[in-house]
């Protein structure tokens, strides 16, 4: 609180004059500048300076190199840009979704992954210490490479393998994947297994499986059958997955194909069960080379017209319709010729 000496209004106005230049000042200079940096694959655009910008690019590029190392046959590029939101704290990600703030008690999110028809969306903040604080949005980028790859793939073995990836973490030069995510690991010590003919005839409305609920029973079992598949010696000696995945693919049935591959159920369940329990599991490590060229990646500024008109495509994304439509009109009157804020027009139309 300013306090005045009595009688001296021109030391309150030159007070006030001050403060108002200084707040002034304070805004312009707090005021976001947001860039654009483009890798190979993915365009980010940041709030957060441009070195976290290139550094959250290098990441999802190493990322999509996993794959590709992984099981060289796959395509890997999802065939429609993917446009991701680098925001540098919560409150600017409160700002692009604030459905995870409007009802009280809801989860709120380092990032999340937005799948669309003309593009895919990802927002994360990078004001996170962890191993992987974008786990979630891993998760649902490995379902859209398996969803390019498989058409309609067994839920237990497209969970078990977004959970698998999911928990993958990003180093300097390698990334660390089959790592087991401690609930999955009181999951699976402290329950019974769903019996394996159960797990594997689960469809999208089985009480067993509920996408809400990742630290289910479903959820920790598939991931530790996928790892098993993925990491045991012997399972990759003998090929497992692609086996069953031959198998299933010539029969459609899984039951069918999971007998032919791992022969009598009851033995593979009862194995299965012992593997889940165990305490220590193999980590896979995958040598990247995206690392180090993300110097190359080309960067611009963007101007608040641009940056609106980003957002606004985001906001019909995620179904924001009076966000979108606030977002589109700022856009039009900093630049009425921006392409993307007359794309988010007819969208919204």
């Amino acid at each position: 609180m300013i306090t005045s000496l009595p009688g001296t209004s021109a030391l309150r106005l030159f007070v006030c004059l001050a403060l108002f230049a200084l707040v002034g000042a304070g805004g312009a200079a707090a005021k976001d500048v947001w860039i654009e940096v483009q890798s190979p694959h993915f365009k980010v655009v940041s709030n957060a300076g441009e070195n976290e910008a290139r550094k959250v690019a290098d990441q999802f590029e190493q990322f999509r190199e996993v794959f590709h190392n992984s099981f060289p046959k796959f395509r890997v590029d999802l065939g429609k840009p993917l446009v991701i939101f680098a925001v540098k704290n919560e409150d600017a990600l409160k700002l692009l979704l604030p459905a995870y703030w409007e009802v009280k008690g809801r989860m709120h999110p380092a990032g999340i992954f937005a799948p669309g028809e003309a593009r895919h969306y990802v927002a994360v903040r990078t004001n996170i210490e962890a191993d992987n604080p974008y786990e979630v949005v891993y998760h649902e980028y490995t379902h859209a490479i398996m969803n390019l790859n498989f058409r309609g793939l067994p839920i237990w073995l497209g969970e078990g393998l977004a959970e698998y990836f999911g928990n993958s973490t990003i180093h300097e030069k390698e990334v660390e994947i089959g790592k087991i995510p401690l609930s999955h690991l009181n999951v699976l010590q402290t329950n019974r297994l769903i019996p394996i003919d159960a797990l594997m005839q689960a469809g999208a409305d089985s009480p067993y499986y509920n996408e809400q609920n990742r630290a289910s029973v479903f959820y920790a079992e598939s991931w530790a059958i996928v790892h098993y598949l993925l990491m045991d010696p012997e399972a990759r000696k003998r090929q497992l997955l692609s086996t069953f995945l031959a198998a299933w693919d010539a029969s459609g049935n899984q039951l069918e194909a999971a007998t032919k591959t791992f022969g009598d159920l009851k033995k593979f369940s009862s194995a299965m069960e012992g593997y889940a329990r165990q305490r220590t599991f193999y980590v896979g490590h995958v040598p990247t080379t995206i690392r180090g060229n993300q110097k190359s990646y080309s960067s611009r500024s963007l101007s608040p017209g641009e940056v609106a008109a980003e957002e606004a495509l985001f906001y019909i994304q995620t179904q924001r319709q009076k966000e979108a439509r606030s977002s589109t009109e700022e856009a039009l009157q900093a630049d009425p010729n921006i392409a993307l804020a007359h794309e988010a027009r007819g969208l919204i139309a």
